[in-house]
């Protein structure tokens, strides 16, 4: 099995294509390229899931449409390991089969791009390869990660405001997210992402962080496309919250995050 999968073994020095984000510019449209993009990258590192991404992205029907060129994602978006991509990349082909976005056959499109530019005849690509591959066995798509929302706190609210109304406004960012994600869907709850649906099923768990560079990485999340929602305190925005498919453990130094909780 493993060599078969390795017989489609993806070229590990590709580098993303470029798309022109200015025709995309509304939130929801730049969060969904992100994922898409995610994936192609994530499967140029992971030869069990690029033969997954193959075999969804093979009978797309995309039409006629021009294939969308993807940025390299922010490393927020990557997926931490095999099972949580090949969910997202689940997920993600349901919903484009079911063209409820703008420019979905354009995605599809360059989803396939995407992928045929990560193949290589090259065998040496697959002997390089092997030390990396993961082997699941028996374990791939049964052991859950625990799915975390992030939230972010300025400093004067994370030090000045009672505890009572840190609580409220993550209550309200927790809804937020709910809120941003049931958009993407049309509002149906059973389309949610499996992140966010993993989390809101399961034990709602947060992470507080603060940090002092807070406009700086509200700044950073709009450059990057994440989807976010926020709260204000003293007449500004003081709280980001962060769906629990950002992968929060990469964020960079810059950020200076400090946990608060847990």
């Amino acid at each position: 099995m493993l060599s078969n999968m390795l017989s489609d073994r993806p070229n590990l020095n590709h580098t993303s294509t470029i798309i022109d984000t200015a025709r995309h510019d509304k939130p929801e449209s730049r969060y969904i390229l992100a994922i898409a993009g995610s994936l192609i990258a994530y499967a140029g590192r992971d030869p069990l899931f690029y033969a997954e991404l193959k075999r969804l992205t093979g009978d797309m029907d995309h039409g006629s449409a021009e294939p969308i060129r993807f940025n390299d994602p922010s490393p927020l978006f990557i997926p931490p390991d095999t099972d949580t991509a090949v969910e997202r990349a689940g997920w993600l082909a349901a919903r484009l089969e079911e063209n409820i976005w703008a420019d979905g056959d354009g995605i599809k499109a360059g989803l396939r791009a995407g992928v045929r530019d990560l193949e290589s005849p090259d065998p040496r690509q697959l002997i390089v390869g092997i030390a990396g591959v993961a082997i699941p066995g028996v374990t791939l798509g049964l052991i859950k990660r625990r799915r975390r929302l992030s939230v972010i706190l300025d400093p004067d609210l994370a030090r000045a405001a009672p505890a009572w109304i840190i609580a409220e406004k993550t209550a309200r960012a927790s809804l937020g997210i709910l809120s941003l994600s049931l958009a993407l869907v049309r509002h149906d709850i059973k389309k949610i992402e499996p992140e966010l649906a993993d989390w809101f099923y399961g034990e709602k768990e947060i992470a507080l962080y603060r940090t002092d560079n807070f406009g700086f990485v509200k700044n950073e999340l709009e450059k990057t496309g994440i989807m976010f929602s926020e709260s204000g305190y003293r007449g500004r925005t003081a709280l980001l919250g962060l769906g629990p498919a950002i992968n929060i453990e990469e964020a960079p130094r810059g950020w200076k995050l400090k946990r608060l909780n847990g």
